[in-house]
Formats: C-alpha cells, sequence, structure tokens
C-alpha cells in the first residue's frame, strides 16, 4: 500500500467517521483492505476521487471501495470511441452533424466551460454588489453562457416534441358502462 495513498484515505475517513472511528492496528487493516480494493489507482487519481467525493458530491458518509473506484474509473480516458474523447470545441460541421439532444448537452458545456473561465462573483461583496459591479468580460462571459442555455433548452424541447411525435398514439378500449355490467350479469345468472 502506497503510504501517500493510505494517507488520503485516512484523510478522508477522518472527516466522516464522526462514531466508532477507529484507530491503531484495526484502522491500518482497514486502509490496507481499501487501498487493495482500490489497486492500480494512482495517488493522483485518489487525491482527486477524494475532492470530488468530499467537495463536489457533497457526500454525508465515508465512501465504499466501489463508490470511490468508480470516481476514479471516471477519471481515466476512456477508449470507446467518440463518446470515450475528451471534450473539445467541435468546428461548425460537427455540430451540423449532431442529433438535438446532443447539440443541446454540447451547448451546455460550452456554458460551463464559460462560467468557469469568468470565475465566480466574491463571496463577500459590499453591500450593494450586484453582477453589474463585476469586468466587462466577466459579464460577457456570463451573458453568453445564458444564450448558450436558452438555446439547449430550446433543442431539448424540440427533441421532446419531436420524440411524442413519432410515437403511435395508443388507443385505449372504452371504459365499460353501468349497461354492459348489467348485460355481463344477466349472462352470468
Amino acid at each position: 500500500m502506497s503510504e501517500t495513498i493510505g494517507q488520503m484515505l485516512e484523510g478522508l475517513y477522518l472527516v466522516y467517521a464522526q462514531k466508532d472511528r477507529l484507530e491503531g492496528e484495526p484502522m491500518r487493516k482497514f486502509l490496507q483492505q481499501y487501498a487493495a480494493a482500490i489497486e492500480g489507482a494512482t495517488p493522483g487519481e485518489v487525491r482527486r476521487a477524494c475532492q470530488i467525493w468530499q467537495f463536489e458530491r457533497k457526500a454525508s458518509k465515508f465512501p465504499l471501495p466501489h463508490e470511490l473506484k468508480t470516481i476514479i474509473d471516471g477519471l481515466r480516458p476512456t477508449n470507446r470511441g467518440p463518446k470515450g474523447d475528451p471534450w473539445r470545441e467541435l468546428s461548425p460541421e460537427e455540430y451540423r452533424q449532431l442529433g438535438l439532444r446532443d447539440k443541446a448537452r454540447y451547448l451546455r458545456i460550452l456554458a460551463s466551460e464559460l462560467r468557469a473561465a469568468a470565475g465566480p462573483m466574491p463571496l463577500k461583496a459590499p453591500k450593494g454588489f450586484g453582477s453589474w459591479d463585476m469586468p466587462a468580460e466577466w459579464q460577457q462571459a456570463q451573458s453568453l453562457a445564458a444564450e448558450h442555455e436558452a438555446e439547449a433548452r430550446k433543442l431539448e424541447d424540440m427533441a421532446t416534441q419531436y420524440k411524442a411525435a413519432s410515437q403511435p398514439e395508443t388507443v385505449r378500449p372504452a371504459r365499460p358502462t353501468l349497461g354492459d355490467f348489467i348485460k355481463r350479469m344477466e349472462r352470468v345468472g
């Protein structure tokens, strides 16, 4: 077991284990078994997976080995073809070839990238401070991101409408009436 991975796991464990904490030899064995379950992961992958678990998922419990392994596997590049490729900006021709839902997804990713590049507003801003007080570049990025998200919503709505229109309408049988019930009872009785 790499000491660095063990230290990272122990740090994450101490964040979540409030009651019945393991210490000493039981803790060492637990960490060895845990590290064996995520064998093959690099210290960088384990560090990033711990950060994702703690800060992005805002989980309320220590992850099970398979949960952390799933995050680690998601961090690794895949060789499954176009969907496994890392995200990149598409050319206009590539964008035109996408389906409606893929276009919407692409636009949402663009919006997210723009907002991440622009950065957040200050947490402890003076009273009366608003988005209009931010630099022009920040405002432009936010505006363009909002446009991308609006277009993504339109595309998703169109995809939903096309899907609904393409499905055949189901014909429900007529509900039995009281007269039908009486006729059936007369036949039985």
